[in-house]
């Protein structure tokens, strides 16, 4: 069981922080404020998620419950995948690339979250440049961040950005609880198939 519980550590810690190969769920994350969050919670949710399984299933395992448990674990890898659609999404829709400086002078890109609703003056200037031209469209958070001289919370709120990261968040958990729960179901009944009969 010591050996069992070290080796689906090593196996998550592969998984969620990858190998060295450039791949692991924290890998699609490059929002610097969000990605530390995000290690912290997607290790310690994936251990303890384990964990909690592991001990649960110990006892005998019948061959309906080993089906039942495949059934479960493909059906969790499945709802993975769908808040893993849902994450990119609103990740992609919560995030802008904007130019900062370095302690060098030079300018580099960063990747910062951006609110759930823009302020009160962002609404303004957004009415206002959509109605000189009654066929334009809103004008682009970029542009309003480039007008606003990249004053973030001339466009966004604190709040709002806050709230904007715990969505996120939220989200992040609840895919990473999809993905480990169905892995280590699965783990559990391959791990169990492979174990000899003890001899009476």
């Amino acid at each position: 069981m010591e050996t069992l519980i070290k080796d689906r550590m090593s196996t998550i810690v592969a998984l969620i922080l990858g190998s060295g190969g450039g791949w692991g769920l924290t890998e699609i994350i490059t929002a610097p404020e969000l990605k530390t969050w995000m290690i912290t919670i997607s290790v310690a949710v994936s251990f303890l998620l384990s964990l909690i399984i592991s001990l649960s299933l110990i006892g005998r395992m019948t061959a309906a419950k080993r089906k039942k448990m495949i059934r479960t674990g493909v059906f969790l890898l499945i709802g993975f995948v769908a808040f893993i659609a849902a994450f990119f999404v609103l990740y992609n829709n919560y995030t802008i690339v904007i130019p900062k400086a370095t302690q060098s002078g030079e300018i580099s890109d960063t990747i910062i979250v951006k609110g759930l609703s823009y302020t009160s003056r962002a609404k303004s200037y957004r009415d206002s440049m959509q109605k000189i031209d009654q066929f334009r469209n809103y004008p682009s958070d970029d542009i309003l961040l480039e007008d606003a001289t990249y004053d973030i919370k001339k466009v966004w709120s604190d709040s709002s950005r806050t709230n904007a990261r715990l969505m996120l968040l939220f989200l992040y958990t609840i895919m990473v609880c999809f993905f480990i729960a169905g892995v280590t179901l699965i783990a559990e009944v391959f791990v169990y198939s492979k174990k000899k009969p003890e001899v009476n």
